[in-house]
């Protein structure tokens, strides 16, 4: 147990309970790294969400450039199979609950169970989406669509399908599993959560 991990790590393979973030801490022989069911392949049994800890304007170069950026962050917080993780994005001829699998379980990167697909889409989040590095996110996220019930997407509520700054975005709040603010609609039945997409906000990247 423990809250301190400024002091550096000695021995690979050491594991901490964090008792401010409630998450779990491994040493990777120098440093004390937030765990993640991803660095271990995955083998769980579950897909890994986070949401960017870098912002973007809505012009992410399209759906690709949106995946490309789900990668690369990916990459530099040394998760593994990032080939596999894609921005959890509406686009032309897929909504943004397409993207979801159902029967497929979630979890942050603090190894926190999100819920199944299922239970995600009908409910909302279990525990918060995390940042790639397993932190706490102090921004919104780009989603395209406040209602999850609908089949086709909206180019008006998804930056010309992310490629224009001057049109206007639906962002949600990756720390939202209460009922007020929801992950993918940042304030329900108000006009606030309509946002210029010159703004700068995170990526949902899912596995």
């Amino acid at each position: 147990l423990g809250s301190d991990f400024s002091d550096p790590c000695s021995g690979d393979g050491s594991i901490r309970w964090d008792q401010t973030t409630n998450t779990i801490r491994v040493c990777n022989g120098t440093e004390w790294r937030t765990f993640s069911p991803d660095s271990i392949g995955g083998s769980i049994g579950g897909n890994t969400v986070f949401v960017t800890s870098t912002t973007y304007t809505g012009n992410l170069g399209g759906i690709e450039g949106a995946n490309q950026k789900c990668r690369q962050r990916a990459q530099a917080a040394g998760l593994t199979h990032t080939s596999s993780f894609r921005a959890l994005l509406p686009e032309d001829g897929a909504s943004l609950a397409s993207h979801i699998d159902p029967n497929q379980t979630y979890y942050n990167t603090a190894g926190g169970f999100i819920g199944t697909g299922g239970d995600w889409i009908a409910s909302g989040l279990g525990v918060p989406v995390l940042t790639e590095q397993g932190n706490t996110a102090g921004h919104l996220a780009w989603t395209g669509e406040p209602d999850l019930t609908r089949t086709e997407p909206r180019i008006e509520f998804s930056c010309d399908f992310w490629t224009a700054t001057s049109r206007h975005g639906e962002q949600g709040n990756p720390n939202a599993t209460g009922t007020g603010e929801v992950w993918h609609d940042h304030i329900p039945g108000s006009g606030d959560h309509y946002r210029v997409c010159g703004e700068l906000h995170g990526l949902y990247c899912i596995q």
